[in-house]
């Protein structure tokens, strides 16, 4: 009898020990000394997607801002190296070929270095020299340019620009069209003139004939 009453001492303190030590249980709270349930502490969890919105916001503002601030910088520097090119570089002078005529009304004006005729060279691009005389070969050319080296190396001159007479007798230096001769080797339209001396010697196989 004393060992049943013993063990049945026992088993109620331990019942009564197990009743009053408070209940845990992760996650779902737990019991407090009185023997009321205790909910689960309130936590207030931030999700990661629930920030993107403001993050690519921001991203995207920042991206403009560093957009913009590249194009400034770009037109700054265009507008700062044009600046420097037109302050170093000087202006360029549009040049206008002068095409009229300007002649001599007789040829007691004529003098060294005076030129006369047209100044479209584009029209009148090919050039000689020689001392100019009267009169062509066979009715082609109302001058001939006596040249170095013999009859062979003659120019016979035609004009509608200017008047050959005012030079016969002189060294000039001639700009002209070339035409297709007959009987002419070298058969020129004459168009501008310069004086090269008014008092000229004529080739020395001229004055031997």
């Amino acid at each position: 009898m004393s060992f049943q009453s013993n063990y049945q001492q026992t088993k109620e303190a331990g019942n009564s020990t197990n009743q009053s030590q408070p209940m845990t249980s992760s996650g779902q709270g737990s019991v407090d000394n009185s023997g009321k349930q205790v909910g689960p502490t309130n936590r207030v969890v931030v999700k990661p997607w629930e920030e993107l919105p403001q993050e690519k916001n921001n991203m995207k503002t920042k991206a403009k801002k560093k957009v913009i601030g590249v194009v400034l910088v770009a037109v700054l520097f265009g507008i700062g190296t044009g600046f420097i090119a037109a302050y170093l570089t000087p202006a360029r002078q549009t040049q206008v070929a002068d095409t009229s005529v300007t002649q001599e009304e007789d040829g007691s004006t004529v003098k060294k270095g005076a030129i006369f005729g047209s100044a479209d060279t584009e029209t009148f691009k090919d050039e000689t020299m020689g001392v100019l005389i009267k009169g062509g070969i066979d009715g082609e050319g109302s001058h001939t340019l006596l040249r170095p080296g013999g009859e062979s190396q003659n120019v016979y001159l035609t004009s509608s620009v200017v008047d050959l007479d005012m030079f016969v007798d002189m060294e000039i230096k001639v700009w002209g069209e070339t035409f297709k001769g007959q009987k002419a080797g070298w058969l020129m339209d004459v168009g501008r003139v310069e004086v090269l001396s008014t008092s000229a010697t004529k080739p020395d196989w001229y004055q031997a004939n």
